[in-house]
Protein backbone atom coordinates (compact mmCIF):
# COMPACT_ATOMS: atom_id res chain seq x y z
CA UNK A 1 0.00 0.00 0.00
CA UNK A 2 1.33 3.15 -0.90
CA UNK A 3 -0.01 6.92 -1.89
CA UNK A 4 1.33 10.06 -3.64
CA UNK A 5 -0.78 12.76 -2.68
CA UNK A 6 0.02 16.63 -3.29
CA UNK A 7 -1.29 18.71 -0.90
CA UNK A 8 0.02 22.21 -2.16
CA UNK A 9 -2.51 23.85 -4.73
CA UNK A 10 -0.96 24.43 -7.76
CA UNK A 11 -0.07 28.51 -7.62
CA UNK A 12 1.85 27.64 -4.69
CA UNK A 13 4.22 25.09 -6.21
CA UNK A 14 7.83 25.97 -5.49
CA UNK A 15 9.68 24.19 -3.27
CA UNK A 16 7.89 21.00 -2.48
CA UNK A 17 8.73 18.08 0.31
CA UNK A 18 8.46 14.35 -0.23
CA UNK A 19 8.47 11.65 2.15
CA UNK A 20 9.84 8.00 1.42
CA UNK A 21 9.77 5.84 4.14
CA UNK A 22 11.57 2.08 3.56
CA UNK A 23 9.71 -0.77 5.35
CA UNK A 24 10.59 -4.80 5.35
CA UNK A 25 8.03 -6.32 7.39
CA UNK A 26 8.27 -4.62 10.60
CA UNK A 27 5.08 -1.98 12.10
CA UNK A 28 7.70 0.27 13.30
CA UNK A 29 6.46 2.88 11.28
CA UNK A 30 3.12 3.21 13.26
CA UNK A 31 4.68 4.86 15.72
CA UNK A 32 5.18 8.33 13.01
CA UNK A 33 2.84 10.63 13.72
CA UNK A 34 -0.04 11.73 11.07
CA UNK A 35 1.01 15.33 12.04
CA UNK A 36 4.81 14.90 11.08
CA UNK A 37 3.98 13.17 7.86
CA UNK A 38 1.16 16.31 6.88
CA UNK A 39 4.25 18.39 6.96
CA UNK A 40 5.00 17.12 3.85
CA UNK A 41 3.59 17.43 -0.02
CA UNK A 42 4.33 13.67 -0.45
CA UNK A 43 4.49 10.63 1.39
CA UNK A 44 5.81 7.12 -0.47
CA UNK A 45 6.05 3.59 1.77
CA UNK A 46 7.94 0.92 0.36
CA UNK A 47 7.94 -2.26 0.92
CA UNK A 48 11.37 -4.28 0.29
CA UNK A 49 9.28 -7.49 0.72
CA UNK A 50 6.83 -7.46 -1.06
CA UNK A 51 7.19 -8.01 -5.21
CA UNK A 52 6.90 -6.73 -7.79
CA UNK A 53 7.41 -3.15 -7.44
CA UNK A 54 6.12 -0.22 -9.48
CA UNK A 55 9.13 0.01 -11.45
CA UNK A 56 11.73 -2.12 -10.07
CA UNK A 57 10.64 -5.95 -10.25
CA UNK A 58 12.58 -6.84 -6.77
CA UNK A 59 12.60 -4.02 -4.65
CA UNK A 60 14.86 -5.96 -1.99
CA UNK A 61 17.41 -6.67 -4.78
CA UNK A 62 19.90 -4.25 -3.11
CA UNK A 63 17.99 -4.09 0.43
CA UNK A 64 17.15 -0.28 1.40
CA UNK A 65 18.90 1.35 -1.78
CA UNK A 66 16.98 -0.47 -4.43
CA UNK A 67 13.71 0.55 -1.91
CA UNK A 68 14.87 3.95 -2.64
CA UNK A 69 15.15 3.41 -5.88
CA UNK A 70 11.73 2.89 -6.56
CA UNK A 71 10.31 4.94 -3.93
CA UNK A 72 12.33 8.29 -6.21
CA UNK A 73 10.67 6.68 -9.34
CA UNK A 74 7.28 6.74 -7.44
CA UNK A 75 7.74 10.29 -6.79
CA UNK A 76 8.93 11.40 -10.74
CA UNK A 77 6.18 9.48 -12.03
CA UNK A 78 4.00 11.52 -9.97
CA UNK A 79 5.80 15.00 -10.29
CA UNK A 80 5.73 14.09 -14.32
CA UNK A 81 1.99 13.83 -14.00
CA UNK A 82 1.40 17.25 -12.62
CA UNK A 83 3.06 18.77 -15.57
CA UNK A 84 5.73 21.39 -16.41
CA UNK A 85 5.00 23.66 -13.27
CA UNK A 86 5.22 20.90 -11.01
CA UNK A 87 8.60 19.51 -12.68
CA UNK A 88 10.36 22.92 -12.84
CA UNK A 89 9.54 23.33 -9.44
CA UNK A 90 12.52 22.76 -6.57
CA UNK A 91 12.04 19.48 -4.69
CA UNK A 92 13.32 18.07 -1.67
CA UNK A 93 12.72 14.03 -0.69
CA UNK A 94 13.74 13.09 2.55
CA UNK A 95 14.21 9.29 2.79
CA UNK A 96 14.35 7.10 5.60
CA UNK A 97 14.19 3.31 6.38
CA UNK A 98 13.09 1.10 9.40
CA UNK A 99 16.75 2.20 11.41
CA UNK A 100 15.27 5.21 12.16
CA UNK A 101 13.04 3.69 14.89
CA UNK A 102 14.66 0.67 15.73
CA UNK A 103 18.65 1.80 15.94
CA UNK A 104 18.32 5.46 16.99
CA UNK A 105 16.87 8.03 19.90
CA UNK A 106 13.74 9.25 18.97
CA UNK A 107 14.98 12.87 20.45
CA UNK A 108 17.40 12.62 17.63
CA UNK A 109 15.15 12.01 15.09
CA UNK A 110 12.60 14.32 15.94
CA UNK A 111 15.23 17.22 15.55
CA UNK A 112 16.61 15.98 12.30
CA UNK A 113 12.84 15.83 10.95
CA UNK A 114 12.50 19.75 11.89
CA UNK A 115 15.57 20.47 10.35
CA UNK A 116 15.07 18.73 7.06
CA UNK A 117 12.09 20.11 7.01
CA UNK A 118 13.06 23.78 7.20
CA UNK A 119 15.83 23.39 4.87
CA UNK A 120 13.37 21.53 2.65
CA UNK A 121 11.05 24.75 2.42
CA UNK A 122 13.94 26.92 2.01
CA UNK A 123 13.11 29.36 -1.37
CA UNK A 124 15.64 28.54 -3.59
CA UNK A 125 19.05 26.46 -3.68
CA UNK A 126 21.47 26.69 -6.55
CA UNK A 127 22.88 23.24 -7.04
CA UNK A 128 21.37 19.62 -6.00
CA UNK A 129 22.32 18.60 -2.92
CA UNK A 130 22.43 15.13 -0.95
CA UNK A 131 22.50 16.41 2.83
CA UNK A 132 22.76 13.98 5.82
CA UNK A 133 24.38 13.58 9.14
CA UNK A 134 28.66 13.26 7.87
CA UNK A 135 29.62 9.69 8.76
CA UNK A 136 33.51 10.48 8.58
CA UNK A 137 36.43 8.87 6.36
CA UNK A 138 34.63 5.61 5.41
CA UNK A 139 38.75 4.57 4.10
CA UNK A 140 36.80 3.51 0.27
CA UNK A 141 38.91 5.70 -1.36
CA UNK A 142 42.52 6.19 0.42
CA UNK A 143 44.88 6.99 -1.74
CA UNK A 144 42.63 8.73 -4.20
CA UNK A 145 42.01 12.42 -5.06
CA UNK A 146 38.31 11.48 -4.15
CA UNK A 147 36.64 12.96 -1.08
CA UNK A 148 36.58 9.63 1.72
CA UNK A 149 33.43 11.57 3.64
CA UNK A 150 30.08 9.80 3.45
CA UNK A 151 26.57 10.62 4.64
CA UNK A 152 24.32 8.11 7.06
CA UNK A 153 21.97 7.19 4.76
CA UNK A 154 19.79 5.79 7.25
CA UNK A 155 18.12 9.45 7.00
CA UNK A 156 19.02 11.88 4.15
CA UNK A 157 17.65 14.14 1.91
CA UNK A 158 18.30 14.99 -1.57
CA UNK A 159 17.75 18.28 -2.91
CA UNK A 160 17.06 19.14 -6.64
CA UNK A 161 14.75 19.60 -9.89
CA UNK A 162 12.82 17.21 -11.80
CA UNK A 163 15.86 17.00 -14.32
CA UNK A 164 18.58 16.70 -11.23
CA UNK A 165 16.68 13.70 -9.67
CA UNK A 166 15.93 11.74 -12.52
CA UNK A 167 19.71 11.48 -12.62
CA UNK A 168 19.93 9.69 -9.31
CA UNK A 169 21.24 5.72 -9.18
CA UNK A 170 21.54 4.37 -5.69
CA UNK A 171 23.32 1.59 -7.27
CA UNK A 172 24.57 -0.39 -10.09
CA UNK A 173 22.93 -2.60 -11.44
CA UNK A 174 24.89 -4.98 -12.61
CA UNK A 175 26.44 -4.98 -8.91
CA UNK A 176 24.17 -6.99 -7.26
CA UNK A 177 24.34 -8.92 -3.91
CA UNK A 178 24.87 -12.85 -5.75
CA UNK A 179 28.14 -11.03 -7.39
CA UNK A 180 28.99 -8.36 -4.87
CA UNK A 181 31.81 -9.81 -3.28
CA UNK A 182 33.86 -11.52 -6.14
CA UNK A 183 32.60 -8.64 -8.59
CA UNK A 184 33.44 -5.61 -6.49
CA UNK A 185 34.43 -6.22 -2.80
CA UNK A 186 37.56 -8.32 -3.29
CA UNK A 187 38.87 -5.61 -5.74
CA UNK A 188 38.69 -2.76 -2.93
CA UNK A 189 41.44 -1.46 -1.03
CA UNK A 190 42.37 -3.78 1.55
CA UNK A 191 42.20 -1.20 3.89
CA UNK A 192 38.68 -0.10 3.36
CA UNK A 193 37.70 -3.77 3.34
CA UNK A 194 39.49 -4.52 6.99
CA UNK A 195 37.69 -1.40 8.35
CA UNK A 196 34.11 -2.86 7.14
CA UNK A 197 34.97 -6.02 8.90
CA UNK A 198 36.19 -5.16 12.01
CA UNK A 199 33.51 -2.79 12.36
CA UNK A 200 31.35 -5.94 12.22
CA UNK A 201 32.81 -8.27 13.95
CA UNK A 202 34.18 -6.22 16.63
CA UNK A 203 36.29 -7.79 19.77
CA UNK A 204 35.39 -4.75 21.86
CA UNK A 205 32.05 -4.56 23.47
CA UNK A 206 30.56 -1.20 22.73
CA UNK A 207 32.04 -0.77 19.50
CA UNK A 208 30.67 -2.15 16.24
CA UNK A 209 27.33 -3.04 14.67
CA UNK A 210 25.05 -3.72 17.07
CA UNK A 211 23.44 -7.36 16.00
CA UNK A 212 27.67 -8.54 16.07
CA UNK A 213 28.91 -10.18 19.38
CA UNK A 214 32.45 -10.10 20.40
CA UNK A 215 34.00 -13.40 19.92
CA UNK A 216 31.36 -15.00 17.66
CA UNK A 217 31.82 -14.51 14.13
CA UNK A 218 28.56 -14.20 12.23
CA UNK A 219 27.10 -16.01 9.86
CA UNK A 220 28.61 -15.98 5.94
CA UNK A 221 25.60 -14.81 4.40
CA UNK A 222 24.29 -11.87 7.06
CA UNK A 223 28.76 -10.64 6.78
CA UNK A 224 28.18 -10.65 2.52
CA UNK A 225 24.92 -8.39 3.19
CA UNK A 226 26.57 -6.07 5.73
CA UNK A 227 29.38 -5.42 3.36
CA UNK A 228 26.88 -4.40 0.60
CA UNK A 229 25.10 -2.31 2.18
CA UNK A 230 27.63 -0.83 4.00
CA UNK A 231 29.53 -0.11 0.25
CA UNK A 232 26.80 1.12 -0.94
CA UNK A 233 26.18 3.60 1.66
CA UNK A 234 29.90 4.99 1.27
CA UNK A 235 29.71 5.09 -2.73
CA UNK A 236 26.88 6.77 -2.87
CA UNK A 237 28.30 10.27 -2.03
CA UNK A 238 31.18 9.69 -5.12
CA UNK A 239 27.76 8.17 -7.61
CA UNK A 240 26.27 11.37 -7.09
CA UNK A 241 28.94 14.01 -7.57
CA UNK A 242 29.24 12.66 -10.55
CA UNK A 243 25.66 13.55 -11.46
CA UNK A 244 25.98 17.19 -10.35
CA UNK A 245 25.45 16.53 -6.40
CA UNK A 246 27.03 18.02 -3.73
CA UNK A 247 27.40 16.92 -0.13
CA UNK A 248 26.34 18.77 2.68
CA UNK A 249 26.62 18.51 6.59
CA UNK A 250 23.21 18.75 8.15
CA UNK A 251 25.65 19.76 11.58
CA UNK A 252 26.55 22.90 10.03
CA UNK A 253 25.26 25.69 9.03
CA UNK A 254 22.48 25.68 11.69
CA UNK A 255 23.60 28.40 13.74
CA UNK A 256 25.38 28.05 17.33
CA UNK A 257 22.63 27.28 19.64
CA UNK A 258 21.09 24.50 16.94
CA UNK A 259 24.80 23.01 16.70
CA UNK A 260 25.44 22.59 20.13
CA UNK A 261 21.94 20.73 20.50
CA UNK A 262 22.37 18.70 17.91
CA UNK A 263 26.13 17.15 19.46
CA UNK A 264 24.20 16.75 22.61
CA UNK A 265 21.55 15.11 20.80
CA UNK A 266 24.43 13.08 19.02
CA UNK A 267 25.76 12.25 22.52
CA UNK A 268 22.46 11.17 24.36
CA UNK A 269 21.98 9.04 20.78
CA UNK A 270 25.21 7.44 20.84
CA UNK A 271 24.54 6.16 24.58
CA UNK A 272 21.17 4.76 23.15
CA UNK A 273 22.89 2.99 20.82
CA UNK A 274 25.49 1.43 23.29
CA UNK A 275 22.30 0.57 25.73
CA UNK A 276 20.73 -1.69 22.25
CA UNK A 277 24.11 -3.09 21.96
CA UNK A 278 24.60 -4.34 25.65
CA UNK A 279 21.16 -5.54 25.94
CA UNK A 280 21.67 -7.76 22.20
CA UNK A 281 24.71 -9.07 23.08
CA UNK A 282 24.22 -9.78 27.03
CA UNK A 283 21.06 -12.00 25.35
CA UNK A 284 23.09 -13.45 23.06
CA UNK A 285 25.91 -14.42 25.48
CA UNK A 286 23.02 -15.57 27.48
CA UNK A 287 21.55 -17.96 24.98
CA UNK A 288 24.92 -19.13 24.35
Amino acid sequence: MYRTVFQQPANRWNNLTHLIIIRYNRSTFENLPQSIINKFDSFETVWTDRSPGQFIDNPNECFEFSGYQEGLARVLQCIRSKGNLCKNSNHSILFANDTMFTGHSSLLVGFLFKRFLNMGMQKMYSEPKLTGLSGGDSRLYTNTTLPSGYISTWLFMLEGTYDQLSEVRFYDAEVIMENFIDKKFSKLPISYRQSVDEWLQHTNFFRGWYQSVPGHKLQASTLDRKRFTIYLEHSLPVRLRQSGFVMYDISRGGGALNNALLILLRFTDRCYVNFIKLRFRLCALIRN
